[in-house]
């Protein structure tokens, strides 16, 4: 029976080439940086808030933390743009406001892409809280375009 040893003696090659070709699948640096980057805001995104907030229905409540979920869920596959963040603003169990940090593409029309983020957002508390609660919320919904994507990345 053969070993590696003699085999790699009777091919020639020396057993550094294997580490070699090896190194060769490794991430390269810009690869891990920007994995590292994506995780670190998918982290930050996902905050575990606990805060109850009122819907249309009494003694149903749904916490900010789910709202905040489906929010970056949902704007993300519709406009297949990265949502760098999602706060949601309340007082004493109501929804005062709604902010969106996106990343835009240089080719972006930035303001028909926020009224779309509004829209979905819309949709999403009139589905999570009710016509009434989300109607009193709609107009305080404030799209950030806080960063521009490569669009070579």
């Amino acid at each position: 029976m053969a070993t590696i040893d003699s085999s790699l003696e009777d091919s020639g090659r020396s057993p550094e080439w294997i580490t070699g070709e090896l190194r060769k699948l490794d991430p390269t640096p810009s690869e891990v940086e920007r994995l590292s980057r994506i995780v670190i805001e998918a982290a930050r995104r996902l905050t575990h808030s606990r805060t109850e907030l009122h819907t249309d229905r009494p003694g149903i409540t749904v916490t900010d933390g789910v709202i905040k979920r489906l929010i970056l869920r949902r704007v993300r596959r519709g406009l297949l743009r990265s949502v760098l963040a999602v706060d949601i603003h309340t007082d004493e169990g109501s929804i005062v406001g709604i902010e969106l940090s996106m990343r835009a593409r240089f080719d972006d029309d930035m303001a028909e892409r926020a009224q779309r983020i509004r829209t979905i957002i819309g949709s999403t508390l009139v589905e999570c809280l009710g016509p009434r609660t989300a109607a009193a919320v709609t107009e305080r919904i404030s799209v950030h375009w806080a960063d521009l994507e490569d669009l070579q990345a």
